[in-house]
Parts: structure tokens; sequence; C-alpha cells
């Protein structure tokens, strides 16, 4: 009885880490490992330096800061912070 109990509390909080997970966004870098190029020699050496996964992260970081200082801008005009 008493296992029964604790057995349904486990399975409870497990269901909620679950529901919890699955509400989380997909994550934006996954874009970034799928980059495909075309060209012969390009490849070759992306197969050494990866420059299409390092200018999509590049993006990726300036659409984030840019983002964030445009945040601060409307916050600092509608005075939320000073």
């Amino acid at each position: 009885m008493l296992t029964g109990f604790i057995q349904n509390i486990v399975n409870g909080l497990g269901d909620l880490g679950h529901n919890l997970v699955a509400t989380l966004p997909t994550s934006p870098f996954a874009a970034a490992t799928g980059v495909v190029l075309d060209s012969k020699y390009l490849s070759m050496i992306a197969w050494v330096i990866p420059i299409p996964q390092i200018v999509s992260l590049l993006q990726l970081w300036i659409i984030a800061i840019a983002t964030y200082y445009l945040a601060m801008i409307v916050m600092r005009w509608v005075k939320m912070i000073s």
C-alpha cells in the first residue's frame, strides 16, 4: 500500500517533468548543424573549419544582441528603467 502510494508520487513527478520539458521550445541552434554546402571546395574547407555553422551562429548571436538593445531602448523610452 505504501509502495503503491510512493510509486504514484514518483509517476506524477515524472509526468510533471515530462510536461515541463515538452513546453520548452526547440533549440535555435539545431538549424545551424543542418547547413549543406553545394560547392565541392567549400565543403572540403568546411570539413576542417565549420564555416556555415560559424556564420549561422554569428547571425543568431547578432539577432540576440540586437533584440536586447532594442528592448533596452524601448524600456528606457517607456521609463521602465533608468
